[in-house]
């Protein structure tokens, strides 16, 4: 199974939007750190296994949010599942997770079916917020999308005006006879 990648992270994201019903935004260079309209903050993890990391950065600006969620999206072989819960338990127990590199914390997580446990602070639970299906065919489509989205911000005004009209006229895709 190939390793949980920002476009792995992309769709668990789109899934907490959905639920959530509030768009996310990243919070400054980190893809795992994000914030709604609300200013809610969301730490949004993801892998294959069991071992997950929080850089000091993230920890250091989170503290100061009123609103903070921990999730973490669990790869599985056709789906991914979505573990969430409030970070604030975690965020007082820093001291109990590991620290590799002194520039992040790091924990392991352990599931229980329905919900998950981080090993190292077995008080904080995470329940289960969702298992999205989640097969390569998702995955290329995903990947097709971004590629059309930076082809089309990459366009003119009159490049994209005539792809309006060929759409509204039903001309693409079709084949002309010369």
């Amino acid at each position: 199974m190939e390793k949980f990648d920002n476009i792995d992270r992309k769709h668990v994201i789109n899934e907490v939007e959905r639920i959530f019903s509030l768009p996310l935004s990243r919070v400054g260079r980190r893809h795992i750190y994000f914030k709604n309209e609300k200013d809610a903050r969301f730490v949004i993890l993801g892998g294959n296994e069991n071992w997950h990391g929080i850089p000091d950065d993230v920890i250091t600006d989170i503290l100061k949010a009123t609103e903070k969620y921990l999730i973490i999206g669990l790869k599985k072989r056709n789906s991914i599942r979505v573990y969430y819960c409030d970070i604030t338990n975690l965020l007082t127990q820093l001291k109990l997770l590991n620290r590799p590199g002194n520039d992040k914390y790091t924990f392991n997580i352990d599931e229980h079916g329905t919900w998950a446990t981080i090993r190292q602070v077995q008080s904080v639970k995470l329940n289960l917020l969702a298992e999205i299906q989640y097969t390569s065919l998702d995955r290329e489509k995903i990947i097709q999308k971004e590629r059309i989205q930076r082809e089309l911000e990459q366009m003119t005004t009159e490049e994209l005006e005539e792809l309006i009209r060929k759409i509204h006229n039903g001309e693409l895709g079709k084949h002309r006879d010369t």
